[in-house]
C-alpha cells in the first residue's frame, strides 16, 4: 500500500513517540514503510490503540506540530499497522472461543438420527447472532474421537455426513458457515434472520468492520463448533480434527492456524494465497491496493499456517479449477507439523469428496483410533534426468507413478499424465526417468487398501 507524506509522518512520530506501537506489537520500523513484527500481537490490546488514535483526533494534531490530519490518510496508517502482517496473534479471542458455547436444540430439524440446533455466535453489526448445527454420536459409551465438517460454497450444513462419521465411530458436528438454515435436500437453505454474514469470500465486505465481515465469523464459528463438540462427555477431546472441502477447505486451513487443539487437519481443494493466484483472479484484480492487501493480511489461509504444528492431509486434484497447484504448493509447504498429499489426477470438484475418498477417513483413523497410517513422502530431488522421493512406509506399496504435465498456461487446462515408476522398498525410495518436457511433476503412491500419497510438486528437471 501507498502511502501518503502525511501518513507517513504519522507512522514516524507514533513509532518514535512513547514507542507505544514497539511495546504493543513489537514492530520495528523501517525506511521502506514496512514493519518487522518481532513479537506476537495482542490484537486486543492493538485495536483499542487503534480506537484511541481515531478519536483523539486533537491529539494527533499536536503529535504533528499543528498540521491538519485528513482522516483517510490517518485509516490507511491503521490499516497498515493494525493489519500487517496479520497480527500473527491473530484477530479471534480464543480465550473466548476456547469456551463452551450455549447450545440450544431444534428437534423439529433433526435428520437420520441426527440431532439439529443453534449456538451462540459472534456480534453481527451489533446484535447477537445463532448458528445452525447438525450433530451426531456413534453407539456406544465412549469416549470417542471427534470431527468438525464443514461445507463448501453453495452448501450448508449436512446431516448425512455427521451420519457417516458416527458410522464410522466418531462423534461429529456439521455448522452452516453463512448464517443459514438447511431446507430440503442439500445444500437447500434458507437464510436465518437471526444469523451472520453472506459467504463466499467476504470480497465485497472488505471495507465492513474486521468482526462484522464473512471469514471472521465463519472461522470463529468453526472453532466454537469444536469447543462444543469437545465439551461432550463422551467425546475425547484429545482426538478432534476438522475436515474441509472447497470454501470449507479454505476456512479449515485458516481455522488450523487459528485452533491449536485439532489432532488432525483434512482441507480438501481450499488452500491459501488467493490473492496471488485462484479461482478469483478477476475478483482481486478488480479490488484496490489497500482492499486486496487487506483481504490477504487478514483472511488469507497464508497468514496463518505457519502456526500449525498439527499433523494435516491436503487432498485436492491436478486440475481444480479454484486452488491451482502453485499456491497449493506454497499453502502445504507452511504449516510445521506432519504434512500428506494426496493429489489426485483430474479429481473432480465437488462436496461428494469429503465422503468419496478413502484417504480422509484413513488418515483420522491414524490420528485418532490406531489405525494404520499412510504412507507420505519426506523428500524430493533430481539427479541425472530422474526424479527421485523418499517416502515412510506404513502400509505395503503396491504400485507409484509419475505424474507429469508437459504443459504451460491455466493449470486448470494442462493434461497430466502418468507412468510407471520404480518402488525401492528397502530404501523406501520411488524414482523415474523425467520426460524432457515435463514442466511440473510428483509421485503418487498406492498402498494395499487404495490410498492414494503424493510427493510435493517439483518443477522441471
Amino acid at each position: 500500500m501507498r502511502l501518503t507524506y502525511t501518513a507517513k509522518l504519522i507512522i514516524g512520530i507514533i513509532i518514535y513517540s512513547v514507542s507505544v506501537i514497539q511495546a504493543v506489537a513489537g514492530a520495528v520500523y523501517r525506511q521502506d514503510c514496512d514493519f518487522d513484527y518481532n513479537g506476537k500481537i495482542d490484537f486486543q490490546d492493538f485495536q483499542v490503540y487503534a480506537d484511541k488514535w481515531l478519536e483523539n483526533d486533537c491529539g494527533l494534531t499536536a503529535w504533528c506540530g499543528g498540521t491538519d490530519i485528513n482522516r483517510d490518510d490517518l485509516n490507511d496508517v491503521l490499516d497498515f499497522t493494525e493489519f500487517a502482517a496479520a497480527y500473527r496473534g491473530t484477530p479471534w479471542d480464543t480465550d473466548q472461543l476456547f469456551n463452551t458455547p450455549q447450545y440450544v436444540r431444534a428437534p423439529e430439524l433433526d435428520r437420520y438420527g441426527v440431532s439439529a440446533g443453534f449456538y451462540t455466535g459472534p456480534q453481527f453489526q451489533g446484535r447477537p447472532t445463532r448458528v445452525f448445527a447438525w450433530y451426531g454420536l456413534p453407539e456406544g459409551e465412549g469416549p470417542f474421537p471427534g470431527v468438525v465438517v464443514v461445507h463448501g460454497g453453495g452448501g450448508t450444513a449436512n446431516a448425512d455426513w455427521v451420519a457417516q462419521w458416527n458410522a464410522r465411530g466418531y462423534a461429529a458436528i456439521s455448522l452452516d458457515t453463512t448464517g443459514s438454515i438447511p431446507s430440503g435436500n442439500f445444500p437447500g437453505k434458507i437464510k436465518d434472520e437471526q444469523g451472520g454474514p453472506d459467504g463466499w469470500g467476504g470480497f465485497n465486505q472488505i471495507d465492513w468492520n474486521y468482526s462484522d465481515q464473512w471469514a471472521y465469523h465463519a472461522a470463529a464459528n468453526i472453532i466454537s463448533a469444536h469447543s462444543f463438540l469437545r465439551s461432550l462427555p463422551c467425546v475425547d477431546g484429545n482426538r478432534t480434527g476438522i475436515v474441509g472441502i472447497s470454501w470449507g477447505g479454505y476456512l479449515t486451513s485458516l481455522a488450523a492456524g487459528v485452533d491449536n487443539r485439532f489432532a488432525f487437519v483434512i482441507p480438501i481443494y481450499g488452500c491459501g494465497y488467493l490473492f496471488e493466484n485462484s479461482g478469483w483472479n478477476a475478483v482481486f484484480a478488480s479490488m484496490s491496493r489497500r482492499a486486496k492487501d487487506r483481504w490477504a493480511n487478514l483472511w488469507d489461509p497464508s497468514s496463518y499456517l505457519e502456526n500449525a504444528q498439527m499433523p494435516m492431509l491436503w487432498l485436492n486434484g491436478t486440475n481444480d479449477p479454484y486452488f491451482p497447484p502453485d499456491s497449493y504448493k506454497k499453502s502445504y509447504s507452511l504449516p510445521g507439523g506432519t504434512v500428506n498429499l494426496a493429489i489426485k489426477v483430474r479429481l473432480i470438484h465437488n462436496h461428494n469428496a469429503v465422503t468419496d475418498n478413502g484417504e480422509v477417513y484413513a488418515f483420522a483413523d491414524s490420528i485418532c483410533k490406531g489405525g494404520s497410517s499412510i504412507p507420505f513422502f519426506t523428500d524430493g530431488w533430481v539427479a541425472d534426468g530422474s526424479g527421485y522421493a523418499a517416502y515412510s512406509p506404513a502400509t505395503e506399496i503396491t504400485s507409484a507413478v509419475l505424474v507429469y504435465t508437459a504443459d504451460t498456461g491455466e493449470w486448470k487446462d494442462r493434461y497430466w499424465q502418468t507412468f510407471a515408476a520404480q518402488v525401492d522398498s528397502v530404501n523406501n525410495l520411488v524414482w523415474a526417468e523425467l520426460p524432457q518436457n515435463a514442466q511440473v511433476w510428483f509421485f503418487n503412491i498406492t498402498d494395499s487398501y487404495g490410498n492414494i500419497s503424493s510427493s510435493s510438486h517439483q518443477t522441471g528437471l
